[in-house]
């Protein structure tokens, strides 16, 4: 596919971690999910970056960016241990449609589907193969560099990941038609359908008089598509 015919949308600065406080739990973890190409829009004469014509778009291409910023200060563990943050960002297919066209932290009902072993509960979780097909993952491990970084409050650290795919082929929408005969598209695929899925854990405990998550996680999303 020639990149002049080509479009390209994007969706900048969303956050893939939680900003009033950090998750529970010794390890404490969250999941964050959104739909690949939930903030399309169908219809049209297809001329803008977020609309297509018709309900079918081929090889497109799909990018994210992380910036993933630590507080090494604010995790504070229990016992005399250097903290240890890991995170994991997914290029997942599921067949399922799971509304997600913002990064929103999953639910019970999904990490019951998505995992076999939950992040909460388990240093070594482990994503359910049944219900989920990796397509891409990248990981980082992240650790205070000295002990300046554990001890000062304002000792930030920040990584950034970056992945991307084609997804070769043809992708089609699902369709459905009101009781007037107007036809919808769905912004739903037919089968499996691609979400990003962001994790990320700490092995420690975080001091009861932090507010704000000590882990902030931004991303920036790219998608290149051609419509039929």
């Amino acid at each position: 596919m020639r990149l002049a015919e080509t479009k390209r949308q994007y969706v900048l600065n969303e956050l893939y971690s939680s900003t009033l406080g950090p998750p529970v739990g010794n390890p404490f973890a969250d999941q964050f999910l959104v739909n690949c190409f939930g903030s399309l829009s169908a219809g049209g004469t297809g001329t803008t970056d977020l609309t297509f014509i018709g309900n079918q778009i081929v090889d497109p291409l799909v990018a994210l960016k992380l910036t993933v910023a630590v507080n090494w200060g604010a995790l504070t563990g229990a016992g005399n241990f250097i903290p240890t943050v890991r995170v994991d960002a997914y290029l997942i297919a599921i067949n399922d449609q799971l509304s997600a066209t913002t990064p929103r932290l999953t639910t019970l009902g999904e990490d019951e589907n998505f995992f076999v072993r939950h992040p909460t509960n388990d240093l070594r979780w482990m994503l359910n193969s049944q219900s989920v097909t990796v397509i891409k993952r990248r990981k980082v491990m992240l650790a205070p560099r000295g002990l300046n970084s554990f001890l000062n409050y304002q000792a930030y650290e920040s990584r950034v990941i970056k992945m991307s795919k084609r997804l070769r082929g043809v992708k089609t929408f699902e369709q459905s038609n009101t009781a007037l005969g107007v036809e919808n598209t769905s912004l739903f695929l037919k089968g499996f359908n691609y979400y990003w899925l962001v994790v990320y854990q700490a092995n420690v405990n975080v001091a009861t008089a932090v507010v704000n998550n000590p882990i902030r996680i931004s991303g920036d999303r790219f998608l290149y598509f051609k419509d039929l």
